[in-house]
């Protein structure tokens, strides 16, 4: 759900949406045609270059070929808003104009979003750097050009005042879902069955795949009757190389959407977000929505949604002395299962529902422009 969309057009601050997708894509959401103009030549071509298996450096660099798009267009709104990464290609051609830059991170800083994904691959045993590639220093000059920072967490907000950023910047904007798209789901407790745990988004090393691994194996070696479901395509052969590897339990189901995605959700007992980097993502809030408990890794802001040992379980080490005293209690009892999904559930009501996002991006607005 585009929801930063949406929360401009509640209040009444959106003006052109330029997207690098098909219209469609924005329409059929309940985005208004007459205010999206798209470009979706580098999407398609890429998606086809996939569908072919072409050689890889054949595709496109989708945000720069956005990028270049936008700023071919002289009549863009006196504020500019980038929540994914078309900004780096952007700010520094729009900083002279005069217009405010304001910039949605769903991320952490984009040093710490690089490195941390390098600490992935070093902890799973495979090649990693420790030195700043070029790119990412260009991302982060000209994420220093914003005016405003709309920050999804705490953890996003503290990555960047670690790197100097200038605290009057930025704006708490933590995310809040329909709660009315993921209600409460009936479940059955999981006697005499593998409990469910579910993992969804892309399958790969910043997305934790090696830190599931561990979990399945302990799990297994503890006599832990449990079942990882993945939903989402696999990131690199290296993350299907260690899967096949493994002897943990996992079944791998795509990517679900819409009305299979709930189906799914509700056939868990147990959510699972154990990235190594991550804001606050929409897939957890929704999971907790429907009224699972969320297993996460304290790398991410979902610890501040989920709270440990009352709405979800807070891991850090990942080791099996970890997992002993923060899981091995949780999957023995089916019935403290179900009681923290239903905290879950209260969790996200009380504090990460659309109208309290709605509401966030309502007082960034105000600061970021002197209005009431």
């Amino acid at each position: 759900m585009p929801y930063p969309i949406f929360a401009l057009q509640r209040l009444g601050c959106m003006g052109t949406l330029y997207g690098g997708f098909p219209k469609f894509r924005y329409t059929r959401s309940g985005i208004p045609a007459d205010i999206v103009k798209s470009f979706p030549v580098a999407t398609v071509w890429n998606h086809a270059r996939s569908k072919y298996n072409l050689p890889s450096f054949l595709a496109m660099d989708e945000p720069k070929t956005l990028a270049r798009w936008v700023r071919s267009h002289s009549d863009l709104a006196p504020a500019v808003w980038s929540n994914g990464t078309v900004h780096r290609f952007l700010f520094s051609h729009l900083k002279p104009t005069g217009r405010k830059l304001i910039l949605e991170r769903g991320s952490m800083h984009p040093f710490e979003h690089f490195h941390y994904q390098q600490r992935a691959r070093r902890e799973a045993g495979l090649s990693f750097t420790e030195k700043t590639p070029d790119s990412v220093l260009h991302e982060i000059e000209q994420t220093d050009l914003a005016d405003a920072v709309l920050s999804c967490s705490a953890t996003v907000r503290r990555s960047y005042l670690d790197h100097g950023f200038d605290p009057a910047k930025i704006h708490d904007c933590d995310f809040g879902i329909d709660t009315g798209e993921f209600p409460r789901m009936p479940r059955e407790v999981a006697r005499g069955r593998p409990i469910r745990i579910g993992v969804v988004g892309m399958i790969g090393f910043r997305k934790g795949v090696w830190r599931v691994i561990r979990i399945a194996e302990w799990a297994k070696r503890s006599g832990l009757p449990i079942e990882v479901h993945f939903v989402g395509p696999i990131e690199n052969p290296e993350a299907a190389e260690m899967l096949a590897k493994s002897d943990g339990n996992y079944k791998l189901h795509g990517v679900l959407k819409g009305a299979a995605l709930k189906k799914m959700l509700q056939s868990l007992d147990l959510y699972m977000l154990p990235s190594y980097e991550e804001g606050l993502p929409f897939s957890v809030l929704e999971a907790m929505s429907s009224g699972l408990a969320a297993i996460v890794s304290t790398d991410t802001g979902a610890c501040e949604a989920a709270v440990d040992d009352v709405s979800g379980v807070h891991l850090t080490s990942f080791t099996d002395e970890e997992f002993d005293r923060k899981l091995r209690p949780l999957l023995e009892d089916p019935e403290k299962i179900m009681s923290m999904g239903d905290a879950a559930r209260a969790r996200i009501l009380e504090n990460y529902t659309i109208d309290h996002y709605y509401g966030r991006i309502r007082t960034a607005m105000e600061r970021i422009f002197s209005i009431a």
